[in-house]
């Protein structure tokens, strides 16, 4: 696939200056208002940023904050030369600019147990800010407060260095200091209705709030716009914001959002439960080890490959890619499989009808749940890595999937043993029957079911859409959380808004790419940067630009991905070129 031709350009106008005078924006004023409120000592905050040093390491007090915002801890450092050393599109090292840390902790709380929860935070402040705030989402069962640079992809450079005041938070628990194996070792939050909410939602606000009080002091003028970015549980909280804060933020990112995190948890035992059955007809002992056993590699490549022979031509390409990935069936993907059993095929590169049958029950997915898209990601790293596992690794699915249905997605919660072998054989003891019903029930310590409390899966964005514009990139690869559930929800919504949804949220099914990232596919993707344009410029992107990894066959080359119900199809015939002209909506 050729190179795709756009007319967008990627940089952001300078800061509109905003002026404290009639007829000025209601942000403004707002801002302004917090900045009177503060209770300063003396003008502090008014000094000029070169003095910025001692601004940051002597102005800022705990008692400025602790009444309003709960604020228990805060320290203040100067950082005139610190480096990044992280993942994404930041090389190792990377040079940060001058700007003050500002690291703390507020909201603490005694669960009856004797644990001490509280959230803490990272935030930090631009010397030369460009008037824009950044609130990046969290990861899994979160319990770590992230760098706070603004690691949205791009390559070389993150959002501090282009002047961007970014935050952090851990939702209120920390992995290191809640992490008692008698309470349920990282997930004993789970075991607490207020922890288990601060992680479902309740965090975000109060870290926000907290986050415009020191930028309106610090700065002493408003935010031009708020964003905020986040993959995964990360989206799932850009959803959170969108529902349940709607005027928080200008423009969001969602990746990947775990929507519907308990149901979503309910699968991720029923991929257990279908591969110990797999591995047990080999003759295996059940244990992680014989999970990831079950599948190896060479088989997962026959099934890319014949997911490819069946369905990549659907978007009029044979590129590798299946941009048209609804067209892709079980029952086509089967045929281009039948050459390919072992009890016809023989040799080392085919798969046994166990093995398809096992594959087709994890795609169709529980009933709780979604089904799961053909794609041709099977054989990447990542998806391994979620369903299956390794020898030395247990699958994410047993690991973490099993102790945050157990502990932090059911009433009443349950505490685990240490240990994969203890989560794997809870899952596979998992009776759906009666067991599933747990993340819908309440009690009396309880009083909200972990789906209410998690659950943002809502088609009603109506205050959002006023003003906010909201992205959604998903990998069509991805083992988790599934495309399949976001697009339906999409469609929902389009539902909802008689067919013009796409003018505040735009979902992008992203072919080969898997959770978050990796995978065959284009997953390294300008997301903020078309977010941006469109929340600034009015630019409603059509669709984004990805690159895959060094070695693919599309490394160098931007790859578009198109906003649902398009995907790309060729332009015309022969000249390399794609366009977003392919619909769903008109091929019904």
């Amino acid at each position: 696939m050729a190179a795709w031709k756009t007319g967008c350009g990627a940089g952001k106008p300078a800061p509109a200056s905003l002026q404290y005078v009639q007829g000025a924006p209601l942000k403004a004023i707002i801002f302004y208002a917090v900045s009177l409120l503060l209770p300063l000592a003396g003008s502090a905050f008014a000094a000029p940023l070169s003095a910025n040093a001692s601004l940051c390491s002597d102005k800022f007090s705990v008692d400025q904050f602790a009444e309003r915002y709960g604020v228990e801890t805060l320290t203040a450092v100067y950082q005139a030369d610190e480096t990044y050393s992280g993942r994404g599109g930041a090389p190792a090292a990377l040079a940060l600019v001058p700007h003050c840390k500002i690291d703390g902790a507020l909201d603490a709380f005694t669960a009856p147990t004797g644990e001490q929860f509280r959230i803490r935070f990272r935030l930090r402040l631009p010397d030369a800010w460009n008037g824009r705030f950044l609130f990046m989402g969290g990861g899994g069962s979160n319990g770590r407060v992230g760098a706070s640079v603004g690691d949205v992809g791009w390559s070389g450079d993150v959002a501090l260095n282009r002047g961007f005041a970014v935050v952090s938070q851990d939702s209120g628990h920390s992995n290191e200091q809640n992490n008692s194996s008698a309470l349920g070792g990282i997930y004993s939050f789970g075991t607490h209705p207020e922890t288990r909410r601060n992680y479902a939602y309740g965090s975000l606000i109060k870290t926000y709030d907290l986050a415009q009080a020191l930028m309106a002091g610090y700065y002493q003028r408003p935010v031009d716009y708020n964003y905020f970015f986040g993959c995964s549980k990360g989206g799932q909280e850009g959803l959170a914001f969108a529902e349940l804060y709607p005027d928080s933020f200008d423009g969001i990112v969602a990746a990947a959002p775990g929507m519907s995190l308990p149901k979503a948890a309910l699968n991720q035992a029923w991929d257990t439960q279908v591969l110990a059955g797999l591995a047990v007809s080999q003759g295996r002992d059940l244990s992680p080890a014989a999970i990831a056993r079950s599948l190896p590699d060479s088989a997962l490549a026959v099934v890319t490959e014949a997911v490819l022979v069946a369905c990549d031509a659907d978007d009029g390409a044979e590129d590798g890619l299946l941009s048209a990935y609804g067209k892709c069936s079980t029952a086509r993907v089967l045929s281009a499989l039948e050459s390919r059993r072992c009890e016809s095929a023989g040799g080392s590169h085919c798969i046994s009808s166990e093995q398809i049958t096992a594959l087709v029950a994890i795609v169709e997915g529980s009933s709780r749940y979604t089904s799961f898209p053909w794609d041709a990601g099977f054989a990447d790293a990542g998806w391994r890595r979620w369903k299956l596992g390794s020898e030395d690794s247990p699958a994410r699915n047993i690991s973490l999937g099993a102790a945050s249905l157990a502990a932090v997605f059911s009433v009443p919660p349950t505490i685990l043993p240490e240990g994969a072998d203890a989560k794997l054989n809870w899952q596979v003891d998992f009776d759906f029957s009666r067991d599933a019903r747990a993340i819908f029930a309440a009690d009396k310590t309880f009083v909200r079911s972990a789906w209410a409390e998690m659950n943002v899966r809502f088609a009603d964005l109506s205050a959002f859409s006023a003003a906010g514009k909201l992205i959604v990139p998903h990998g069509v690869s991805d083992p988790v959380f599934s495309v399949n559930d976001t697009v339906a929800w999409w469609n929902e919504l389009d539902y909802r808004y008689d067919g013009k949804a796409n003018t505040f949220v735009r979902v992008f099914p992203v072919p080969g790419m898997g959770h978050c990232r990796g995978g065959p596919g284009p997953h390294r993707l300008n997301a903020f940067d078309q977010l941006s344009a469109w929340v600034e410029r009015d630019q409603p992107p059509e669709y984004l630009l990805g690159e895959t990894d060094a070695g693919s066959r599309w490394a160098g080359k931007k790859i578009p991905v198109c906003s649902y119900p398009s995907y790309a199809r060729p332009a015309s015939a022969g000249d390399g070129e794609y366009a977003c002209s392919g619909s769903y909506d008109r091929e019904k």
